[in-house]
């Protein structure tokens, strides 16, 4: 159930103590109302209100400590390189990523993903260096630095909206 389906929902606590017409139908007002509040919930998750879940909602309020990695994230990059390549999977690191874009195969389920990386060397006077490679792999976790997002992102396909 979405956010705006819960909040639509005939049993909705934005309808507590609000009188209901005969039938339990919500009136104009109280859809408008509700529509309002569902809508401002799009501008703080950053999806449209019919695909942001009811079910997890409230996440945000635990109120549990928070945690920290005494041993820093280089021991929760180890253990997560160990996993995947324990599960048959490639891990790499320091692969300047230029390109993602799907890669469509003949039956169509068949879709995976091409990685297009480029390291660029540049030692003046001496030699200019660009080593390109392409990975393929029928799904990839990708991982960049929020500085690498902003300022010299890689072409994604299709490409990310400027929300997101």
């Amino acid at each position: 159930m979405s956010v705006k389906e819960g909040i639509l929902a005939e049993g909705s606590p934005i309808y507590d103590g609000e009188s209901r017409p005969a039938g339990g139908a919500a009136t104009d007002e109280h859809l408008r109302t509700a529509l309002i509040l569902s809508r401002s919930f799009q501008g703080w998750t950053g999806a449209p209100i019919d695909y942001i879940s009811l079910k997890w909602w409230g996440f945000n309020q635990y109120t549990g400590g928070d945690g920290i990695l005494t041993r820093g994230y280089g021991e929760m990059v180890d253990w997560l390189e160990a996993e995947i390549e324990r599960l048959g999977g490639v891990f790499r690191l320091k692969a300047p990523v230029a390109a993602v874009e799907p890669v469509e195969g003949e039956e169509e389920e068949e879709v995976s993903v091409k990685i297009s990386t480029r390291w660029v060397e540049d030692i003046p006077e001496v030699m200019h260096a660009e080593l390109l490679f392409n990975f393929h792999a029928p799904y990839t976790l990708l991982t960049l630095p929020l500085g690498v997002l902003k300022y010299a992102p890689p072409t994604l396909t299709p490409t990310l909206s400027i929300r997101r």
